[in-house]
């Protein structure tokens, strides 16, 4: 029983309900430590993560392979030896010019398209080849000073489908423009060509554009677009092609892009025309046969081959240059038109530039083509 002194005794008592309720709260748990799932607590967060941690993971290898290969790349101009103005009077462009060594009036000239890979030792090569048969011959660096080796499998793919198809064009057109102001070359006979794998796509692409004494492609995958649309309709891809170009066509049997029956579509659509033309098909070889090291070693694989197709190049661009009238003693002024119908509409240059790079990719695996020329080496 509390008598009336000790209730007097009685102090109150002060509580810290802060303090209180931080007992009763959940402590945090520290982040390193064992979790139940991999990454996480819960199944949803854990399978987060890990899609997170893959798509990052890959993005990084990527850019790794891809600052890998740009390492490897060269500039373009250790194969080129002239330069001269974009037609806007911007850029310096480069290229590798080629001289007959005793050149006369009335010169014919040649325009040699390069493959994927950008400038490099075929190219140049093969214009010498043809300055000594008397022509000049340029050959115009179409990736503006980047080149690389033909197996940089991960840059040229970079390369063949970023570089835009207009810019292209118009770097072709300074070429041309390049061409024309030499004082002996005869202007009404320039060849568009020949162009390889990539160039070969190029090269008839040029002449679409322009209005040349001949087209000269080797494995280009654009011959498809010159096959019969549906319902039978007259394809869209002919240009100035029809207007008096002679056409060659240099293709491999056990090629895949562009196949053999690519080939002979295109031959069927040239006949159709009445265009002067020549397509062959070589057996036994496939993309790229055309190359330095088949044409100059007897042994290499596909040497004959190489051989008989550019005698065949010879051979056509004789024929086309000597049926070309020419005024004797007095150089022509430009039949060949400078002023180009407009650039190829940009879907269809983009197919084509995938259809290279998925073949010429596909070669490094599959040992042929490119693949087959590096082991010549």
């Amino acid at each position: 029983m509390a008598t009336v002194e000790d209730s007097n005794n009685i102090k109150p008592m002060q509580v810290d309900v802060d303090s209180a309720s931080k007992d009763t709260e959940t402590p945090t748990k520290p982040f390193c430590r064992k979790r139940i799932y991999l990454f996480a607590d819960t199944k949803c967060c854990c399978c987060c993560c890990c899609l997170l941690t893959g798509v990052l993971s890959f993005i990084l290898f990527l850019v790794i392979l891809f600052a890998n290969a740009s390492a490897k790349t060269f500039p373009a101009t250790r194969f080129t030896n002239i330069e001269y103005k974009s037609l806007d009077d911007v850029t310096t462009l480069h290229a590798y010019l080629a001289t007959p060594k005793n050149p006369l009036p009335n010169t014919p000239a040649v325009i040699v398209f390069h493959a994927w890979n950008g400038m490099g030792e075929e190219v140049t090569y093969f214009a010498d080849q043809l300055a000594e048969q008397g022509y000049y011959a340029i050959a115009p660096d179409l990736f503006r000073n980047v080149a690389a080796e033909p197996m940089n499998i991960l840059h040229n793919i970079l390369n063949v489908i970023s570089t835009p198809q207009p810019r292209m064009d118009l770097d072709s057109d300074a070429a041309l423009t390049y061409l024309k102001s030499i004082a002996n070359i005869d202007a009404s006979r320039i060849s568009s060509g020949p162009g390889f794998c990539f160039g070969g796509t190029q090269s008839l692409m040029f002449a679409t554009r322009h209005t040349m004494a001949a087209a000269v492609t080797c494995y280009g995958t654009y011959a498809s677009e010159f096959h019969q649309v549906d319902g039978g309709k007259e394809s869209p891809a002919w240009g100035k092609l029809t207007g008096g170009t002679k056409v060659l066509g240099i293709y491999g049997e056990l090629d895949t892009a562009p196949a053999p029956e690519v080939a002979l579509g295109f031959e069927k659509a040239l006949v159709k025309k009445g265009m002067v033309h020549n397509i062959t098909i070589y057996p036994d070889v496939g993309h790229a046969f055309i190359n330095p090291e088949s044409y100059k070693d007897e042994k290499a694989i596909g040497h004959s081959q190489a051989k008989g197709a550019w005698q065949e190049i010879i051979t056509f661009l004789k024929m086309s240059f000597d049926n070309t009238t020419i005024i004797s003693g007095k150089r022509r002024e430009l039949e060949l038109d400078v002023v180009a119908m407009e650039s190829i509409p940009w879907h269809v240059a983009f197919k084509h530039r995938i259809k290279c790079a998925w073949k010429c990719s596909k070669d490094h695996f599959t040992k042929t083509g490119h693949g087959e020329r590096m082991q010549l080496k």
